[in-house]
């Protein structure tokens, strides 16, 4: 992954003098695609249920905490690049769903 992969993996809207995500781009590990998601109102307990890594959390926690569970995703997105976070937030979704694959493109469980 490059920097420019990086560089692409958030989309950013301004509120309130700071800058927000609202979308993160991730790359879905069983198609190749990579896929926009709108993350804009993403919960506390829908952040929770992504296996992040930890330490990596823990990074991103010291440096922007407190923030958005948005801003935290899309930071952490950042950090790992598309390929890891497309891996830990659709796996995610499959092991929500009991392993069902009909993305609709939300972030929200089914």
């Amino acid at each position: 992954m490059t920097a420019a992969d990086h560089e692409t993996a958030t989309a950013s809207i301004k509120l309130l003098g700071g800058i927000v995500a609202k979308k993160i781009v991730i790359k879905n590990p069983w198609s190749g695609e990579m896929v926009e998601r709108d993350i804009s109102g993403l919960t506390p307990a829908e952040l929770e249920s992504y296996p992040l890594d930890e330490g990596i959390c823990d990074e991103i926690a010291r440096a922007i905490a407190p923030c958005l569970p948005e801003e935290f995703l899309a930071a952490y997105v950042k950090r790992v690049g598309a390929i890891t976070a497309g891996i830990a937030i659709f796996g995610a979704r499959l092991v929500g769903r009991g392993l069902s694959d009909s993305d609709d493109g939300s972030m929200s469980p089914a």
